[in-house]
């Protein structure tokens, strides 16, 4: 089914306006959080836009309005590129795209997404409501163990630092920068970044994808998540977790989110103790439609 750019258009801001909004930070806060890290994708910058590639569009107002919310109730901002020029990842929906393909690692969209990133910095510098962002993730968890992120590592990874700090020169400021971490499995970042001023890292930990696995039991998650050294790259980050085992037996008795609240807040706890001797965490995600508590912190 086609709904055409004006109805797609108009759905989407529908949803943006109600998905989150400020109460849902004023909630937050009464939980303690005081960090919020925002997925966007490229196409919030409409000129970037091929003829043959189809977004909603009014996006960056929604943002705008998110920013000033959290940085006037005294959030700490993280804005992350989760959807890059021609999808990092092939058939996987975070990117906005579900692509066939991982056409990210190539110069073409190299450049696009530099545009993207020089044009939010500036619009961070420039515009009141971002006075709390103090991160900008280059891109989202790129494909791991793979030869295509070779050239993100020589290539992308040095020009999108570059690219962040002229447009901070040009407004006179200076800010931090996000990259993954080695320890996410995507190579590591620092080869060929000779200036690391401002450089953070980001490592994203799911026990269920962990690469050795981990025995697919609750004792040895809490073991494993008691154990856990993300000492990587520094700062670092731990930007995305969950509470989530393997799909293939998160609904069995054994694992259920209603039969094992207690096993969930003792893994709860072993991984914020975990993370925390880190520079901080944040949980993957505030809210979601799946309405299971182990994939929203809500």
């Amino acid at each position: 089914m086609s709904l055409g750019q004006a109805n797609a258009n108009a759905a989407f801001q529908k949803h943006w306006a109600s998905w989150i909004t400020e109460s849902d930070l004023d909630l937050m806060r009464s939980y303690g959080l005081n960090s919020i890290r925002v997925p966007v994708g490229y196409w919030l910058k409409e000129d970037l836009v091929s003829d043959s590639e189809y977004f909603p569009q009014g996006g960056i107002e929604y943002l705008d309005r998110l920013a000033g919310w959290a940085s006037n109730k005294g959030f700490y901002i993280i804005i992350d590129l989760h959807g890059a020029p021609g999808a990092q990842w092939q058939n996987q929906p975070s990117t906005g795209q579900c692509a066939p393909t991982a056409g990210f690692y190539q110069t073409m969209e190299y450049e696009r997404a530099y545009e993207f990133l020089g044009w939010l910095t500036a619009r961070i510098h420039s515009n009141g409501n971002y006075t709390n962002v103090g991160m900008l993730e280059v891109l989202n968890e790129p494909l791991q163990g793979s030869s295509l992120t070779e050239s993100m590592i020589s290539e992308y990874y040095p020009k999108a630092y570059r690219t962040i700090r002229d447009a901070e020169d040009a407004a006179k400021v200076a800010a931090g920068d996000r990259l993954t971490d080695k320890s996410f499995g995507s190579g590591d970042p620092t080869t060929y970044l000779h200036n690391k001023t401002y450089v953070a890292y980001d490592d994203h930990r799911y026990l269920k994808y962990a690469n050795p696995p981990v025995d697919v039991n609750p004792s040895a998650y809490l073991d494993a998540s008691c154990s856990d050294n993300r000492d990587g790259d520094s700062p670092l980050v731990v930007g995305e977790w969950s509470l989530s085992p393997p799909s293939d037996v998160q609904d069995t008795p054994t694992w259920a989110p209603a039969q094992n609240v207690d096993f969930y807040k003792k893994w709860w706890a072993a991984q914020i103790l975990s993370y925390e001797a880190q520079q901080g965490w944040l949980f993957w995600s505030w809210k979601a439609e799946l309405n299971d508590y182990r994939w929203t912190y809500k």
